[in-house]
């Protein structure tokens, strides 16, 4: 599995480094600064073929971000020199991106890795250190419009004064959905017709919504609406399973990547998109797999 996670890892790192050189040779009128600024926009519009949204990608870079941190836990001294280069790398572009849902819930797994480890080994220390090493990161580069999207989440007077920010309209978002599973608690509306509900909401609640047509913005939302309290249930219990498992089996890339994604759920419908359906899939699936063979291996022996 470490041959996976590396390949991974510098896959995504090769990626990241020719798409930004590519944008800054290529792009009229660009300077470094300005790639670094526009950076998010530019693999979502600038890369036929090959385009991804900013958040999907920063989504990539926290798995990158775990895969390493247990490889650097695992590996002799000697070698975790090529993981720490590549973590500062990934660190880098997560800052560049600047997606509040994957900072912050690759914040959140970290604390829970402290708490889980009560600050005992070095690698608990190590992402103390590298957490200020992002925060700083995250200050120092340069911004789009020059706008902290982070204080966006604690200027409640900001929200008042301008309905249409990114964080008013998430909020504007997430009433309309409660107010719609309200009306259909037990089996929700079916698939097919959570799009239409919320439109419904958005033409009373705020029209900006309907230019883009938004959806929740919140797996578990998402999947009150379609299935209800019911299939809610069933979806929390899947996660449940999961993390138990992992966690009795001491699989803790498992637990945290799994635990990563549910962070990221709740402000990203990501089973809904291809970019995270099949990333989702692939890679719990795979770490389930894996630990249910090594699990039947020490049974039989």
């Amino acid at each position: 599995m470490n041959v996976l996670k590396w390949v991974f890892v510098i896959s995504l790192s090769f990626f990241l480094l020719t798409t930004f050189t590519y944008f800054f040779l290529t792009e009229p009128f660009y300077t470094f600064k300005s790639t670094i600024v526009h950076y998010h926009t530019l693999i979502d519009l600038r890369i036929k073929g090959y385009e991804i949204h900013s958040i999907y990608l920063s989504m990539y870079i926290g798995v990158g971000i775990i895969f390493l941190l247990d490889i650097i836990a695992k590996t002799n001294r000697s070698k975790r020199v090529y993981g720490l280069i590549l973590i500062v790398l990934l660190f880098i572009f997560f800052a560049v991106l600047n997606k509040r849902g994957p900072v912050i819930s690759l914040g959140m797994i970290g604390v829970v890795f402290i708490i889980k480890s009560k600050f005992k080994g070095k690698l608990a220390w190590s992402i103390v250190a590298l957490s200020i090493m992002f925060v700083i990161t995250l200050i120092s580069i340069p911004k789009f419009n020059n706008v902290n999207r982070f204080k966006e989440l604690i200027d409640i007077q900001g929200l008042k004064a301008n309905p249409n920010s990114s964080t008013a309209l998430r909020l504007t978002i997430y009433d309309c959905a409660l107010q719609q599973a309200a009306k259909a608690p037990i089996f929700g509306y079916g698939w097919g017709d959570v799009k239409g509900i919320l439109i419904e909401c958005y033409r009373e609640e705020n029209q900006n919504l309907l230019l883009k047509n938004y959806n929740s913005h919140n797996q578990f939302l998402s999947m009150l609406l379609a299935t209800g309290v019911i299939g809610l249930l069933i979806f929390l219990l899947y996660f449940y399973y999961i993390l138990k498992f992992s966690n009795k089996n001491k699989n803790q890339v498992l637990f945290f990547l799994l635990l990563y994604f549910a962070f990221n759920m709740l402000s990203e419908n990501i089973l809904e998109r291809e970019d995270g359906v099949i990333f989702f899939s692939f890679f719990v699936n795979l770490f389930l797999f894996n630990s249910e063979v090594k699990l039947n291996d020490i049974q039989e022996k």
